[in-house]
C-alpha cells in the first residue's frame, strides 16, 4: 500500500508540476544597418562577434559575399543614377546645339550637337544598365544581412510535457 501511495503521489506530481513551456534567446540580437549588422545599443559588431554569434560558416558562406552585394550594388546605383543625369543633359545639350545653336558663319552646330546628343544618350543607357544591375544586387545582400540578423535573434520556443501524451504516460517535447 505504501509503495503505490508513493507511484500515485509522484504520477500526480509529474501531471501537475511537468508541463513546461520554454523559451530561449540568443544573448545579443542584432540588426542590420546597411552593409553591417548592429547590437541593440547600434554599436558595429566586428567580425569575430558576427562570426561567434552566428558560427563560422553563416558568416563565411553569408555575411561575407551579402556584404560584398550590397556595396557594390550601392556603387553601381549611385553611379547610375549619375551617369543617367549627366547623360541626359548632355543628349539635352546636344539637341539644343544641333537645332537652334549657330556659327560664326550663321549655319546650325548639326554635326556637333549630334554628335553629343549620341554620346550622351549612349552615356545615359550605359548607365541606366549600371543601375539595373546595381537594383537586385543591393536587395539580394540586403536580404542575406536580413536573413543573417533574424537567425542570430531568433527565440527558439519549445514545450516539454511530462505526464500524460498521446500515446499514454512520459515524456513529450514539442517546438
Amino acid at each position: 500500500m505504501k509503495k503505490l501511495a508513493i507511484v500515485c503521489g509522484f504520477v500526480a506530481a509529474l501531471l501537475c508540476f511537468g508541463a513546461q513551456n520554454v523559451s530561449a534567446q540568443y544573448a545579443s540580437p542584432i540588426v542590420r544597418k546597411g552593409a553591417d549588422l548592429v547590437d541593440r545599443n547600434g554599436a558595429i559588431l566586428t567580425d569575430s562577434q558576427i562570426a561567434e554569434i552566428v558560427g563560422t560558416n553563416v558568416y563565411n558562406q553569408t555575411v561575407v559575399g551579402a556584404r560584398k552585394q550590397v556595396k557594390a550594388g550601392r556603387a553601381l546605383i549611385w553611379a547610375g543614377a549619375g551617369g543617367m543625369v549627366a547623360g541626359a543633359t548632355a543628349y539635352i545639350t546636344g539637341l539644343v546645339l544641333a537645332n537652334s545653336v549657330h556659327d560664326k558663319k550663321g549655319e546650325l552646330l548639326w554635326e556637333q550637337g549630334n554628335a553629343v546628343a549620341i554620346f550622351g544618350g549612349l552615356f545615359a543607357g550605359l548607365s541606366s544598365l549600371a543601375f539595373d544591375i546595381g537594383m537586385p544586387l543591393y536587395f539580394i545582400g540586403r536580404e542575406r544581412l536580413n536573413w543573417v540578423a533574424g537567425q542570430a535573434t531568433n527565440t527558439v520556443s519549445y514545450n516539454y510535457k511530462i505526464g500524460l501524451t498521446p500515446n499514454g504516460v512520459g515524456f513529450a517535447m514539442n517546438f
